[in-house]
This record gives structure tokens, C-alpha cells and sequence, in this order.
């Protein structure tokens, strides 16, 4: 078992990073679509927030050239491990705010709701400044966040008490079981989510003899008119919003929006 004194949330994070990303059905075929789309002249593909491995390596075992990079360098290193035997993979560390590579590129991704790091107008200003920037005329951007629902908020803002969610699971590595926890606060002024979200160890009966938490996220809830204006404002054409990636209309009670957005050709 591993020593409690080195066993940290980051630790555990490591070995279980990939339990906190759901697969949304669909996801990985839609960007597969636009790439077909998008790249036909053999066109670059930007992954911002590219996290392990979820969509950077799938696309560049599909043949196409794939420029990935992660806020953080763990992730990074991962996601650069992970497609070590792959060509057309290049990954490194970088912030979507302030960041520069050799294009331009055809298609630009922002998965698994990453853009909601952005918290302030300026963060989401520069993100998408630098992105239009780095896009070929005629180019792509697609984002992914959730949409936010005010009845989560309202229940989230009753709960006390962090909610376990998962099963238990084992890490071999460290001979321990552990069951995930998170929870939610909400400041209406700032319309920013903050997650905390952790570990809790179990002994064999199943009894929490420790607890482990990352450094708390903030999320932007995102205002469907909000992002729509920050997409304009920057220069892009052509927004369109959908449900989820199966293309539904935005409309009923959606819990995702799938955003794309062009670059004028005439840019």
C-alpha cells in the first residue's frame, strides 16, 4: 500500500484523470465529420485543452496532422506519452489564452467544456483572439460546453455536504480503493461554478479512513447570447449552436451546446 504521506489528491488524479471526462456520445465521430470536412487539402487540426488523450489521438490515428497542447503539464506529458508512436501527433504545455504555433489550421477544437476556464470577458476575449488568429481563412473553430440549467444552480446551492459519485474503484499501483467526490458552489454575481472535487479512501470494509481533494476549478456558466457575442466580436461568421453532437436543434432543455464557428475567407 502506498505511504499516506506520499499519497496526495494529484496522485490519485493521475492514475484516475480519465474517470472525470465522460464520453458524450457521439463526440468523437462528430470531430472525425468536421475533420473530413474541414481538412480535405491536408490541414492542420488545433486540440486546445487536449487533456490525456480523448480526441487528439483518435483524430491522428485517423491520418490527419494534429497540433495538441494542455494547460497542464501533466496532462500534457500524458497525452505526449500516450501518442509517443504516433507521426502526425505534436503535444505540448501551453495556455489557450497566449499561445503560438506554425499554421495556419483548418480546424481548431475545444473540448470536454475546457473554454469554461475562461473565466473573465478578457480571458475569453484573448482565447478566441489567438485562435482566430491561428486559423486558415475558411476555417473551423468548434467548442464544446455545457449548457447551464438555473434548477442545477438552485439544487447545488442546497447541498452541504460533497456528493460521492462513481463506484469504488483500486488502484493497483498504489494498493488502495478510492470512491470520487465533488462539490459545488455557485456565485450568482461572478456566474462562475466552482467544483471541488477529491478522493476518498476506503479501507476493505469499506470505511473512509482519509480524504483527498484537488485544488478547487472555476467555471464559467456559460450564457448562450454571451459567447455568441464574444464568437462576433472577434471576427467569426457563420456561429452555429447545437444541442449535442448528434446536431439537435438548441432548444427544449439541452444540456450541452456544441458551437462552430467560421473565419471569413476574405480574413
Amino acid at each position: 500500500m502506498q505511504n499516506k504521506k506520499e499519497l496526495t489528491a494529484d496522485k490519485i488524479y493521475s492514475y484516475l484523470h480519465d474517470d472525470g471526462v465522460p464520453a458524450w456520445p457521439g463526440e468523437i465521430g462528430f470531430y472525425k465529420e468536421l475533420a473530413q470536412t474541414c481538412c480535405r487539402k491536408g490541414g492542420a487540426i488545433l486540440d486546445i485543452a487536449c487533456g490525456a488523450d480523448r480526441v487528439c489521438i483518435p483524430l491522428a490515428e485517423a491520418g490527419y496532422r494534429v497540433v495538441a497542447f494542455d494547460y497542464s503539464p501533466k496532462m500534457a506529458d500524458e497525452a505526449k506519452r500516450r501518442g509517443a508512436h504516433l507521426e502526425g501527433l505534436a503535444v505540448s504545455q501551453g495556455d489557450m489564452r497566449e499561445f503560438e504555433f506554425s499554421g495556419p489550421f483548418e480546424l481548431a477544437l475545444i473540448p470536454g467544456h475546457s473554454f469554461q476556464f475562461m473565466i473573465t470577458a478578457e480571458d475569453q476575449r484573448r482565447a478566441l483572439a489567438c485562435i482566430f488568429r491561428h486559423l486558415a481563412p475558411g476555417g473551423v473553430l468548434c467548442i464544446h460546453v455545457s449548457a447551464t440549467d438555473p434548477r442545477w444552480i438552485a439544487d447545488q446551492m442546497t447541498r452541504s455536504e460533497p456528493e460521492t459519485v462513481g463506484k469504488v474503484r483500486y488502484i493497483e499501483a498504489l494498493g488502495i480503493h478510492v470512491r470520487r467526490f465533488h462539490r459545488w458552489d455557485y456565485s450568482i454575481p461572478d456566474e462562475i461554478a466552482t467544483c471541488t472535487m477529491g478522493w476518498d479512501h476506503l479501507d476493505d470494509a469499506g470505511t473512509v479512513v482519509d480524504r483527498y481533494a484537488l485544488e478547487p476549478m472555476r467555471l464559467w456558466c456559460v450564457s448562450r447570447r454571451a459567447l455568441e457575442h464574444a464568437l462576433h466580436m472577434v471576427g467569426f461568421r457563420d456561429i452555429q449552436l447545437f444541442a449535442n453532437f448528434d446536431r439537435a436543434p438548441f432548444e427544449g432543455e439541452p444540456q450541452d451546446m456544441v458551437w462552430l464557428a467560421s473565419k471569413p475567407l476574405d480574413s
